[in-house]
C-alpha cells in the first residue's frame, strides 16, 4: 500500500494485487448535500454531464476507449460524495487514465447536452417516485434531517432540476473538483509509480481548495405520518438517530445493526417477522454513518392489516435487546459472521479501490482490514447494550408509513 501527492495537491493511494485488471477512480468529497437548496439534484447532474464530451473526446469516444477494451467507466453520486471510476485490461490501463483525467479538467457541458440530459434524470426521478420501497427514504429523509440539507434526495426535485443551467455546472465542478476535495485511489499490478508519472503528466493544471457549500449538524426531527400512497401493500420505514462516520460506536452499531436486520436470514427481524410468523416477505434494517450525525433504520413492506402486528414484534425486539438478549455467545456468532463477510469481500477489488479512497480522504491514512477485524473483536457484550439502549429508544424513533 502506497499514499502519494500529486504536482498538483491530489492526494493518491494504490494497492498492489496480482490481477490482469486494473480498477482505478476518482473520489470527490461532495455529493448532494453540499448542493445548495435552490439547485437540489445539481451534485448528481454534474455526475451525468461528465460523461458528454470534453475539448478533445465526443461522449461516444470516451465510451469507445474504455468499453473498446472490455473495460467498464461509471459513476454514482451519495449525499456527501461523487466517485468517478474505471475497470480495464491493465494494458490498457493508460489510455483509460487520459481519459479520466479529461472527464475531470476538460469537459465541455455543451448546453445541447446539458438539455437531453436533464430529460434523462427527469426520467431517471420518475422511474425511482413509482417505486414506494425507495421512494419512502427520500421522503423519511426530508423529515428526519429537515433542518439540513441532508434532507435532499440525490436526484433532485424535478422543478429545481429543469432551472439548472451551464453556468450553475461549471460553478458546482469550480468550487468542489479541486486538489484538496479529490482524492485518487488505484488497485492493480501496475506500478503506482508509473500510474504517478502518467497522472502527473496527464493533469494539467487545477484549483487547490474547494469552495464547497458546508451544512451544519442537523438536528434531527421526530415525526409519525401516514401518506396515502393507494399501493397494493403498506411500505413502512422506521428510523432513530444513530452514530457519524467518526464516531468510536460506529462499529458496535454495525454489529447491532447486523443483529437486528442487516441482510442476512439468520437476523431477529428475518426470523421473527417472516420466519416464524409469515407476515413479510422483505424486511430488513439498515445503518447509514454521515460526516456528523448518522441514522438506524427499519424498513418492512406488508399486508395493510398486519403493520400493527409487525411493529409489535420489533418493538419486542428492541426489549428484548435492551434487556440483554446479547451474550457472549451471540456476540461471538455474529463477529465470525461479519468478520466472515468482510474476508469475502477482499474478493471485489472495486470495492477495495473505493475503501481505499474514502479511508485516505476521511481519515487521511489507509486502514488495514486487520484494523477493522481487531476493533470488531474488541466490542464487548456491554458495548452492545450501551449502544443499544442509546439508540433503541422506542420514543426516539420516528415513523413513516405509506397505505
Amino acid at each position: 500500500m502506497k499514499i502519494d501527492i500529486l504536482e498538483n495537491g491530489i492526494r493518491c493511494v494504490g494497492q498492489y494485487v496480482d490481477s490482469n485488471v486494473v480498477h482505478f477512480g476518482f473520489f470527490v468529497g461532495s455529493g448532494s448535500r453540499n448542493d445548495f437548496i435552490q439547485f437540489s439534484g445539481l451534485a448528481h447532474l454534474v455526475e451525468h454531464m461528465l460523461f458528454k464530451g470534453t475539448v478533445s473526446r465526443t461522449a461516444l469516444q470516451i465510451v469507445e476507449v474504455i468499453e473498446g477494451c472490455g473495460g467498464e467507466i461509471n459513476a454514482y453520486t451519495s449525499k456527501e460524495d461523487t466517485f468517478i471510476y474505471v475497470v480495464v485490461p491493465k494494458d490498457f490501463l493508460f489510455d483509460a487514465i487520459d481519459v479520466l483525467v479529461d472527464l475531470l479538467q476538460n469537459s465541455l457541458f455543451e448546453d445541447s447536452e446539458l438539455v437531453k440530459e436533464k430529460e434523462v434524470v427527469l426520467d431517471e426521478i420518475s422511474f425511482y417516485q413509482d417505486s414506494p420501497s425507495e421512494l419512502i427514504f427520500d421522503e423519511f429523509d426530508e423529515y428526519f434531517f429537515s433542518s439540513s440539507n441532508l434532507c435532499s434526495s440525490v436526484l433532485g426535485r424535478p422543478k429545481l432540476v429543469k432551472k439548472i443551467t451551464r453556468d450553475d455546472v461549471c460553478a458546482h465542478v469550480a468550487r468542489n473538483y479541486t486538489a484538496d476535495n479529490l482524492v485518487f485511489s488505484f488497485v492493480g499490478s501496475t506500478s503506482f509509480d508509473a500510474v504517478l508519472e502518467r497522472l502527473n503528466k496527464s493533469f494539467k493544471s487545477i484549483t487547490l481548495t474547494s469552495q464547497k457549500n458546508v451544512n451544519p449538524k442537523p438536528i434531527v426531527s421526530t415525526f409519525n405520518k401516514k401518506v396515502n400512497k393507494k399501493t397494493s401493500q403498506a411500505h413502512v420505514l422506521l428510523g432513530s438517530e444513530a452514530y457519524s462516520l467518526f464516531d468510536e460506536k460506529k462499529t458496535t452499531m454495525h454489529i447491532l445493526n447486523t443483529i437486528i436486520g442487516g441482510g442476512s436470514f439468520n437476523s431477529l427481524l428475518n426470523l421473527k417477522l417472516r420466519e416464524e410468523n409469515g407476515l413479510t416477505y422483505n424486511v430488513d434494517s439498515s445503518f447509514s454513518s454521515f460526516t456528523d450525525v448518522g441514522m438506524f433504520n427499519i424498513y418492512f413492506g406488508v399486508d395493510k392489516s398486519k403493520i400493527s402486528n409487525c411493529l409489535d414484534i420489533i418493538y419486542s425486539i428492541f426489549k428484548s435487546i435492551n434487556n440483554g438478549y446479547v451474550n457472549e455467545e451471540v456476540l461471538q456468532k455474529f463477529k465470525t459472521q461479519i468478520i466472515g463477510s468482510l474476508s469475502i469481500s477482499l474478493d471485489n477489488k472495486n470495492s477495495q479501490m473505493m475503501r481505499n479512497a474514502k479511508n485516505l480522504y476521511y481519515h487521511n491514512k489507509f486502514e488495514p482490514f486487520e484494523t477493522l477485524y481487531k476493533k470488531i473483536n474488541s466490542v464487548s457484550v456491554s458495548d452492545i447494550l450501551l449502544v443499544a439502549h442509546e439508540v433503541l429508544d422506542i420514543d426516539k424513533f420516528s415513523q413513516l408509513i405509506y397505505e
